[in-house]
């Protein structure tokens, strides 16, 4: 047996592995319990916690949406931390005119800097007894705060990981950022249902104050990244109550679509970035499988092109990747909406592996810089 057959053998299965693998996550994402109705008996008293930076174009329509939420107002604060803005927050027209009671505006001191420690400083400042976590450039339902408490007065869990989808997607490359963030939420959801949770999105995100604050050191505080998944997995080692998950389209948040290439680049490579401090074994064993299981796709492509007869063993792999990926993917989408856009799943496929390799290696050397200052559409 020659190196190439080998290799076309290893990558077969590295290939019926990930099928397995992610059938298993499309299983338990499709039994996760859709919630749709809403609790009446509201008590628990909510810290909704933004840090923002230059958000300027953004943070208004955020702070329309939470200001307008239906939960009652005497049970919720605002809670907005400002991380060194060029344009002061509290300087802003809308801020200014605002007569909101339940909002606060913070300024994070000189010499403290970053997401998680603008997260931290709000978080110590609430009395709250959940705090509700999004980001300065998303949008919200009415209902969001009000499906988060229904969820946690029913179950009771220390988190919970709500889900995102983007804002737009129109045009072909935003469709294909869409089908990678709903593979990422299925995965995550699917997950943590399943009793292994590997991801979540900070964009929106529930927990316990008193356990948060139990656990903040823990979150890898000189990384600018990670203020979600890495509170998850402390969550996850550290807690014997089930970490649930809201599915619920009254609790879904939407957020801001990368504009073009690069930026979606620049955000996935530093989403990888995080990924050499994972210590999760069932987060490491995944975020290795998905790796390798690409890697096996593009070698099986270029040895395709050295053996054109063996060609059955790169369809063979591809045809194994892209039906796990339908169940996932399309799953999704059922939920989210839009499944035609699975038909641009296939082409996607192709040039997915070379992009997973990208990321990966571009995220161990922190090749990245913090997102741009948006404008709204």
């Amino acid at each position: 047996m020659n190196t190439i057959h080998i290799l076309f053998i290893v990558s077969l299965f590295i290939g019926i592995l990930y099928f397995i693998v992610v059938l298993k996550l499309w299983y338990a994402w499709k039994n996760i319990p859709i919630h749709t109705e809403l609790s009446d008996n509201n008590h628990t008293e909510v810290s909704v916690i933004v840090a923002a930076r230059d958000e300027e174009y953004t943070l208004p329509d955020l702070m329309i949406d939470i200001l307008n939420q239906a939960y009652p107002n005497h049970l919720f604060d605002v809670i907005l931390v400002d991380d060194h803005s060029k344009k002061k927050i509290s300087n802003l027209p809308f801020f200014k005119t605002t007569e909101a009671k339940n909002l606060r505006i913070l300024e994070l001191p000189e010499g403290t800097i970053g997401k998680k420690k603008a997260l931290h400083f709000g978080a110590l400042r609430s009395n709250a007894e959940l705090l509700l976590f999004t980001d300065a450039d998303c949008r919200l339902t009415p209902e969001w705060i009000q499906s988060h408490v229904t969820k946690y007065t029913k179950d009771r869990p220390d988190l919970i990981i709500g889900l995102v989808d983007y804002l737009t997607y129109a045009g072909v490359m935003k469709k294909f950022f869409r089908l990678d963030l709903i593979s990422l939420v299925v995965a995550g959801a699917g997950s943590a249902f399943a009793g292994r949770p590997t991801l979540c999105n900070g964009a929106n995100l529930a927990v316990k104050r008193d356990v948060y604050m139990q656990l903040v050191d823990h979150i890898i505080p000189n990384v600018p990244s990670g203020d979600d998944v890495f509170l998850l997995h402390q969550l996850k080692k550290n807690s014997n109550k089930p970490i649930s998950v809201l599915k619920s389209k009254q609790g879904i948040v939407k957020t801001q679509t990368p504009e073009n290439v690069l930026e979606f680049f620049n955000q996935r490579i530093r989403w990888a970035s995080k990924g050499k401090l994972y210590s999760d074994p069932d987060t490491i064993l995944l975020s290795l499988l998905i790796f390798i299981a690409n890697i096996a796709m593009a070698i099986s492509l270029v040895l395709c092109l050295v053996s054109f007869g063996k060609l059955w063993y790169f369809l063979s792999l591809i045809i194994l990747k892209i039906t796990g990926d339908i169940f996932v993917v399309g799953s999704g989408l059922k939920y989210f909406g839009n499944t035609k856009h699975l038909l641009w799943l296939p082409l996607f496929e192709l040039f997915y592996p070379f992009y997973v390799l990208l990321a990966a290696v571009s995220g161990i050397f922190n090749a990245y810089s913090w997102k741009p200052i948006k404008k709204n559409k």
